[in-house]
């Protein structure tokens, strides 16, 4: 989940002028099928092995593809828990591509997954329901608060950019970028397919590190209690 917004920031969604501070760093995921997911963990130890990488992926730290990512006030979780729940229980499991590998300036390798028209109705949908409940209480994460000035602004709305799904594959220095670009596309062999499975919300850090997983809803399943 590289960078503070990128497009997982719910779009046209209007902040008070003094946003205070997130309780906590939430992000609405989903899971992958075990062979992609095999294949993203193999591939972040080998880089991990030949350049080393600033963003680790193994099952406390699972490849998934991020929706929406925000700060959240410790008072809305049960609504998002509802959220995750209602939007898995319309959904079905989704297939799509992993089609090219990019890397970035800083050193990020991911690959791009194509947008078909499932993945970009779940993730309309979940901006959608995200925003009347972020709304009521805005928060900002604290990595991003002291870039407030910095992000872009329309009539007091925060403007994302397009809907980028991706599975990150690791981080390393810009010196051994090119060569660990080399060994990624060596190992993935792309384009693959990747289903997404579940449904997530979960708390995470500035870091990369912390996956702490408060729901998993499998797409399509009726959730009891609903």
């Amino acid at each position: 989940m590289a960078g503070p917004f990128n497009s997982l920031y719910p779009v046209g969604m209007t902040i008070a002028p003094a946003p205070a501070k997130a309780d906590l760093s939430v992000a609405i995921s989903a899971s992958i099928d075990p062979g992609a997911a095999e294949r993203m963990m193999l591939v972040n130890k080998e880089l991990m092995d030949h350049y080393g990488t600033r963003y680790v992926v193994n099952p406390d730290f699972p490849p998934h593809v991020s929706l929406l990512l925000s700060g959240a006030a410790a008072t809305a979780l049960p609504d998002l828990e509802r959220l995750v729940k209602e939007q898995a229980k319309k959904q079905k499991v989704i297939r799509t591509n992993a089609t090219r590998i990019d890397l970035d300036a800083t050193g990020f390798l991911r690959t791009e997954c194509a947008v078909n028209e499932d993945l970009k109705s779940l993730h309309r949908d979940l901006v959608e329901a995200f925003k009347v409940i972020h709304e009521k209480d805005p928060r900002v994460r604290a990595s991003d608060f002291s870039r407030w000035t910095e992000l872009k602004f329309d009539d007091g709305k925060i403007i994302s950019d397009s809907f980028k799904p991706h599975l990150s594959i690791g981080w390393v220095d810009s010196d051994n970028a090119s060569p660990a670009r080399t060994l990624a596309e060596s190992i993935l062999k792309v384009p693959f397919e990747v289903e997404l499975r579940t449904l997530d919300l979960v708390e995470v850090d500035q870091r990369n590190q912390l996956w702490r997983v408060i729901t998993s809803v499998p797409l399509g399943e009726t959730c009891s209690g609903m």
